[in-house]
């Protein structure tokens, strides 16, 4: 709230810190995630800060994220997770509705900022703009 209205803002702006590897409980020895760290969630884009645990180094940072219900968009040094839940999402949407990966991942942008005002644009997935 700004005195005038709502503004909309990250869930790292607002201070939320996701700690991996422990339920419930601080990790004494966290390993902190990369500062750029996106969740794909059902209801849009989300920016957090995570915190990987590094108690015991045996256990990947992948491997984590997999516990947490997070698929890693890579398998090394992640910056980018899409939760379970989405892609059950994207399961029954893809073959219900016959919609393609592209047209999927830009709806999660329009419901994440309608407006396009806080997304960076992905160069490497530029389309054409509809004239």
């Amino acid at each position: 709230w700004n005195n005038v209205y709502f503004e909309k803002i990250s869930l790292k702006a607002i201070g939320l810190r996701v700690q991996l590897g422990h339920v419930n409980t601080p990790c004494v020895l966290p390993v902190a995630g990369h500062q750029d760290f996106i969740v794909l969630h059902t209801n849009g884009l989300h920016y957090v800060t995570i915190d990987f645990c590094g108690c015991n180094e045996r256990i990947p940072h992948r491997q984590q994220l997999l516990r947490s219900e997070w698929f890693p968009a890579t398998v090394y040094q992640p910056q980018t997770c899409a939760t379970f839940r989405l892609l059950d999402l994207f399961h029954i949407v893809t073959l219900t509705g016959k919609l393609s990966a592209h047209e999927f991942y830009r709806s999660l942008e329009h419901l994440t900022d309608n407006l396009r005002s806080l997304l960076s644009p992905c160069d490497s997935c530029r389309i054409p703009e509809d004239s």
